[in-house]
């Protein structure tokens, strides 16, 4: 099948309730998206249940899991390999 034809629908994001939630300020670019944002009652904020229209994502693999899982419980949500090449600053 075509992927165009496995999809229809909304995407299924998962449990959204995993996430941090952002509370910083979104660049001014951002403003006319999030106030044409309508589809929030399509999130889904708890459960495990996916979706069965939904294609699995590179995310979806356990070996991905398992390392997002030792990240987040045992290194205090240090990611394993990141590099970044900025340094923060303190304010």
């Amino acid at each position: 099948m075509d992927k165009k034809e496995l999809f229809k629908g909304y995407f299924d994001y998962g449990n959204i309730s995993k996430i941090p939630r952002y509370t910083g300020t979104h660049p001014a670019v951002m403003k006319p998206w999030i106030a044409q944002f309508n589809w929030k009652d399509k999130l889904r904020y708890s459960g495990v249940r996916r979706s069965l229209n939904r294609m699995p994502s590179k995310h979806d693999r356990f070996r991905y899991l398992l390392i997002s899982w030792i990240e987040k419980n045992l290194l205090f949500n240090t990611r394993l390999g990141e590099f970044k090449n900025y340094i923060l600053l303190d304010r």
